[in-house]
């Protein structure tokens, strides 16, 4: 029996990132998410996971240590994003601040009695930027010490399309596991 399930109580875009990177195992995928099987497998059909699984597996090439490069680079990328889009959030609160209010929320208390001015949330913020910038680059191949990638290679492509659909859902306003789906398979019919 199929049980309706409650998209906005899950964390979809999750899900897909652990049922991607398990290569469309319901059941690690469970168990990583802490989820009936079933559950796993309901969102799986509803959402289309298991052809976009054979998608991606007819665009890879190689050997099953490449195959599992891309996937982990996928993963990442996403990862990475979706951490820079809570960043960029943070900085563009921090930017609509007053000079004031930003010495405010840059000021603590120190002992005794004083106050200390710290800009080091700003410095840990742009720590935070920078790795999240330099774990897309790597996710892509896009450092001397990956390399590029190969013309024709399929992790670039990947990380595009998927950094397409995520700027797709903050423009539309929609979740990102379906913004990805419309960026993989534009000719489905949305639901």
């Amino acid at each position: 029996m199929t049980q309706i399930l409650d998209k906005n109580q899950l964390d979809v875009a999750q899900i897909f990132e652990t049922f991607m990177t398990s290569g469309g195992d319901v059941d690690k995928t469970a168990a990583a998410m802490n989820l009936d099987r079933q559950s796993i497998r309901d969102l799986a059909d509803a959402e289309g996971w298991n052809a976009k699984i054979a998608e991606w597996s007819q665009l890879r090439e190689g050997d099953r240590r490449e195959v599992q490069t891309r996937t982990r680079r996928t993963a990442n990328y996403i990862r990475a994003r979706r951490l820079l889009n809570v960043i960029d959030n943070l900085t563009s609160s921090l930017s609509e601040k007053t000079p004031k209010q930003l010495i405010k929320l840059l000021t603590k208390p120190a002992r005794p009695k004083g106050k200390e001015f710290s800009t080091r949330p700003l410095t840990d913020l742009v720590k935070a930027a920078e790795t999240c910038q330099t774990m897309m680059q790597k996710a892509v191949g896009d450092t001397a010490a990956d390399g590029p990638d190969k013309p024709g290679s399929n992790s670039l492509s990947m990380a595009l399309l998927v950094s397409r659909a995520m700027e797709h859902a903050d423009q539309q306003d929609t979740h990102p596991a379906g913004a990805m789906d419309k960026q993989l398979n534009p000719a489905a019919k949305t639901h």
